[in-house]
């Protein structure tokens, strides 16, 4: 009910650690988005939503380059050049397809409620393996992080190279990529307790 999450690590004999996670005053979740979204006439939603969504399953190939070059590149994610393109890129289609599948829903669907109630959940089960799978790789929570803001700002160039100029995209976009690192800062803190 308040947007956060309950982990546990335990071992028997020794005892368990639960551990809570709340969103900080003033986070926007896509809880507070969908929320937003279902009470607003469809008439009154931000316009052309669905062109944002569209260029960016177009630019698909494009974000999946750019983020790939500048995670090789990124000083803040030194373990990357090691690893594989299908490793580094392992969420980030299926992730950046549902970013723009959302936007499409939201823009063409009078009641997008449940379909975006599916997409929350889909963007959350592929953060939390993301968020575990960059600590099995030796990331830092640094890394994570910084990589989310990189795929933010290719999505964001993918759009405004599409021609799609329109803010509220960009933030709808943003809220959904904040949203996304909480959750993987989640399941990679959690997955570092339950290695200790």
């Amino acid at each position: 009910l308040m947007n956060g999450d309950v982990t546990v690590s335990s071992r028997p004999g020794e005892g368990s650690t639960f551990t809570l996670w709340l969103p900080s005053d003033g986070a926007a979740t896509v809880a507070d988005l969908e929320l937003a979204i279902t009470k607003t006439p469809a008439a009154e939603r931000p316009l052309d939503l669905d062109k944002a969504g569209h260029a960016i399953v177009r630019s698909l190939d494009s974000i999946g380059g750019g983020f790939l070059r500048r995670l090789r590149s990124d000083a803040r994610i030194p373990r990357s050049n090691g690893l594989t393109e299908v490793q580094l890129l392992d969420h980030a289609a299926a992730f950046v397809t549902d970013v723009a599948q959302t936007l499409i829903v939201i823009g063409t669907t009078e009641d997008p409620a449940e379909l975006l109630r599916d997409s929350g959940d889909i963007q959350r089960v592929i953060s939390e393996r993301h968020g575990a799978q960059r600590l099995r790789l030796g990331w830092t929570e640094d890394a994570l992080r910084r990589e989310f803001e990189i795929l933010r700002e290719e999505i964001v160039e993918a759009m405004s190279a599409s021609g799609v100029n329109q803010p509220i995209a960009d933030e709808y976009v943003a809220r959904i990529i904040g949203q996304a690192t909480r959750t993987s800062v989640i399941a990679f803190k959690s997955a570092q307790n339950q290695e200790r």
